[in-house]
C-alpha cells in the first residue's frame, strides 16, 4: 500500500515540478533576436543562458533570413530570431536558429499562443551544426520558452549520384543564347497584350507556348502572389496558375507562368523564373559553384538589359540593408510594372510583369 501511495505521489507531483521548472525559464517574446550560451553537464544534456536579446522589427523572408546570422559562431553559442515573416505566400511566425556547436541538438520548445503565460509543447526539427533551421507556425504565438537542449546522433545523409538528363544531348539548340532570344520575343508579346485596347486573353500566350512546344508543368492547384509582387491580387478571382518549362543548357531551368481571372481568362500577371538545371549532362562530376553563380549574375544583367530596352530605365529603389536580394523594378509611362529579383544565397531569378 505504501508503495502505491508513493507511486501516485510521484505521478501527481511530476507536472507541478516541471511547471515550477518552466516558470524559471526566461521567455523570449515575439520580434526578438537572441543569443544563447550553452554549457555541457557531462552527459548529452546541456544547460543554457540567454546572454543577449534585442528587438527585431524586420519582417523575415525565407530567402534572406539566414543572412542576419554571423557566418562563424562560437562553439558554445546559438543565435536565433523569433519574428513575423513570410513562408511562401503566407504570413507566418518564424523561429530561425543557427548553432555553433559541433554536434546536432534536439530541443524542447514551449509556446504561448494567447499571451497568458500558459505554455504548451510544440514539435521541432533537430538543429544541425552551422546550418540554420526554421520552424514555422501559421497561427499567433506571443512568446516561447526553450525547456531543454540535448545532443543527439543523426544518421549520415547519403546523396545519390545525379543521373544523366538527356535534354541537352537530344536538344542541342536549347542554349542560353536561344533562351534569351525566346525571352525577348515572349516578353514583348506580353507587353503588347497588356498595352492592348481590349482584355489580354490567356489564350494568346497559350498559343505561343504551343508554337514552341513548351512543356506544361502546371502544379494543378491554386497559389497566390504577395502584395510586394502584385498589389491587386485580392481584387480578382484567379484560376489555378499555369506554368510552362524551357531549359537553357547547361545552366538554367526556365519557367513562364500565367495568372488569370477564373471566369474571363483575362491575363493579369506574367511571371518568369530561372533556377539551376539540376540534372545536367555536364562532363564534370562536381558542379563548379563559382562558375554557376557567375552564370546567374550574367543572366540577371542580360534580362535586365532586355527589359530596360522595352520598358525604359529602372526606377530608383530604397534597398533594405542585409535583405539578401538583388532586385530591380520598372514602371513604364504606359503603366506597365515589372519586378525582378535574385536571391543572394541561392541561384534563382524571378521576374513578374503586370499593368496598373
Amino acid at each position: 500500500m505504501r508503495i502505491l501511495v508513493a507511486f501516485l505521489a510521484i505521478i501527481l507531483l511530476a507536472p507541478l515540478t516541471y511547471g515550477q521548472k518552466l516558470k524559471k525559464i526566461k521567455a523570449i517574446n515575439l520580434v526578438t533576436r537572441f543569443t544563447l550560451e550553452l554549457t555541457k553537464d557531462g552527459s548529452h544534456n546541456l544547460t543554457y543562458e540567454i546572454v543577449s536579446t534585442e528587438p527585431f522589427e524586420v519582417e523575415l523572408e525565407m530567402g534572406s533570413a539566414f543572412n542576419f546570422f554571423d557566418e562563424y559562431l562560437d562553439n558554445n553559442r546559438i543565435e536565433g530570431i523569433f519574428a513575423m515573416g513570410s513562408f511562401g505566400s503566407q504570413r507566418s511566425i518564424l523561429l530561425v536558429m543557427k548553432s555553433g556547436l559541433d554536434k546536432p541538438l534536439q530541443y524542447k520548445l514551449m509556446i504561448d499562443t494567447k499571451g497568458r503565460g500558459k505554455y504548451k509543447k510544440t514539435s521541432t526539427h533537430p538543429l544541425s551544426p552551422g546550418i540554420p533551421s526554421t520552424e514555422v507556425w501559421p497561427y499567433n504565438i506571443q512568446s516561447i520558452k526553450i525547456a531543454s537542449f540535448q545532443e543527439i546522433e543523426l544518421e549520415p545523409i547519403t546523396i545519390p549520384e545525379p543521373g544523366i538528363d538527356s535534354t541537352c544531348i537530344m536538344n542541342p539548340e536549347m542554349t542560353v543564347r536561344n533562351g534569351e532570344l525566346l525571352f525577348k520575343q515572349h516578353f514583348q508579346k506580353v507587353i503588347n497584350g497588356l498595352n492592348g485596347e481590349s482584355d489580354f486573353k490567356l489564350e494568346v500566350m497559350l498559343s505561343f507556348e504551343d508554337s514552341i512546344n513548351a512543356e506544361d508543368v502546371s502544379l494543378g492547384h491554386f497559389y497566390s502572389l504577395g502584395d510586394g509582387i502584385y498589389p491587386f491580387f485580392k481584387n480578382y478571382k484567379f484560376g489555378n496558375p499555369l506554368q510552362y518549362r524551357r531549359v537553357e543548357c547547361p545552366y538554367f531551368d526556365g519557367h513562364s507562368s500565367y495568372f488569370y481571372t477564373k471566369d474571363e481568362n483575362n491575363l493579369k500577371v506574367a511571371g518568369y523564373e530561372w533556377s539551376e538545371f539540376k540534372l545536367s549532362d555536364w562532363p564534370v562530376e562536381r558542379v563548379d559553384r563559382t562558375e554557376l553563380r557567375n552564370a546567374f549574375e550574367k543572366k540577371y544583367e542580360s534580362i535586365k538589359g532586355i527589359v530596360t530596352g522595352i520598358l525604359g530605365e529602372p526606377i530608383p529603389l530604397n534597398r533594405e540593408p542585409n535583405s539578401g536580394r538583388i532586385d530591380t523594378k520598372w514602371k513604364s509611362s504606359d503603366g506597365i510594372n515589372a519586378y525582378m529579383f535574385m536571391f543572394g544565397n541561392y541561384n534563382e531569378i524571378r521576374l513578374y510583369v503586370y499593368r496598373d
